[in-house]
């Protein structure tokens, strides 16, 4: 009988639909797996409305606790998602607002919180990569003036990571630094592509090593917190990423991890580690298939880990 539901016509809260619940949920614990199972396998438009107009990408943003939070939860990887399937940030409710005509300061809400010290949801969105987003979030009134406490600003963690595009970007709405004696796209990458090493080591060790404590103390969400920031400092560091992918992995947080051990993996590609990582996010994801192709290349690795075997063929199990 339940199979005959269409669950798109199922509404809630201000005829909010299943999609619109999702996307709540999703924006505190910061997994997509919902979201897209409605949006790949039970057909939900990446656009769909409840009776005020709000669109997934508006049920995103307009909602105070998810603002302040985001960058350390779901809204930015949410927004990614969303943008990726066709989701129009520009589209109004039915109040004619859109998410980025929206007043803030009306809404309570604040784009350029974080927890102190800790990242923007601008700074989460250039470490993530995602133009469309980091595009977004400053035509919301993002500041990429803001920093992360520690002195990391939005367009030199762009530069850090090589993302030219980013930082083209984020060059005109950012106020000159100090330190970066040639202000100019190419000026600056270079700067931090050249940067010495020993400048970083210092307080990477910082971060590790609380990151190491608060892992030992079962605290996987500060242990995350600390291995992130250490990726901030250091973007060249694999070590760091690994770390990362393994608490978000004690979190159960398929979709990061594997984000964090694909980042591994471009550093450190013959780390039996970081395939080993992405393989078990994959299969926290029910991504059987790929999780086997992930934990055979680090069988490959590491021929004679028992662990890798042990994962492979209870995946390879699930797959049948």
């Amino acid at each position: 009988m339940a199979s005959t539901v269409d669950l798109r016509r199922l509404r809630g809260f201000k005829g909010r639909n299943l999609l619109h619940l999702a996307v709540e949920g999703s924006c505190v614990t910061g997994r997509l797996d919902v979201c897209r199972f409605l949006v790949e396998e039970k057909g939900f438009d990446a656009n769909s409305t409840s009776t005020e107009g709000e669109t997934p990408i508006f049920v995103a943003t307009d909602t105070d606790s998810r603002l302040l939070n985001g960058a350390e939860n779901g809204v930015v990887p949410l927004l990614t998602y969303f943008l990726g399937r066709g989701g129009d940030p520009a589209a109004p409710d039915a109040k004619g607002c859109t998410p980025c005509t929206m007043p803030r300061s009306t809404a309570g809400a604040d784009v350029n919180f974080h927890s102190s010290p800790g990242p923007t949801m601008l700074l989460a969105a250039v470490g993530a990569g995602s133009a469309d987003v980091v595009n977004f979030l400053l035509e919301i009134g993002a500041d990429p003036n803001v920093h992360d406490g520690y002195g990391k600003f939005p367009i030199i963690l762009a530069a850090a990571h090589e993302r030219r595009k980013l930082v083209e970007i984020l060059l005109p709405q950012t106020n000159p630094i100090p330190s970066m004696p040639d202000w100019t796209v190419d000026g600056i990458v270079n700067t931090m592509k050249n940067l010495p090493r020993e400048m970083v080591l210092e307080p990477i060790a910082n971060a590790k090593s609380q990151g190491k404590e608060a892992f030992a103390n079962g605290d996987y969400g500060n242990a995350v917190d600390c291995y992130t920031r250490a990726t901030v400092i250091d973007p060249r560091d694999a070590t760091s990423f690994a770390n990362l992918s393994l608490c978000l992995l004690k979190l159960r947080e398929g979709e990061r991890a594997v984000l964090a051990a694909q980042q591994c993996q471009k550093l450190r590609p013959c780390w039996a580690k970081a395939w080993y990582h992405e393989g078990a996010g994959l299969s926290l994801l029910q991504k059987y298939g790929a999780a086997v192709a992930a934990f055979e290349e680090a069988l490959k690795l590491d021929p004679a880990n028992d662990e890798i075997k042990e994962a492979l063929r209870t995946v390879r199990s699930r797959r049948r």
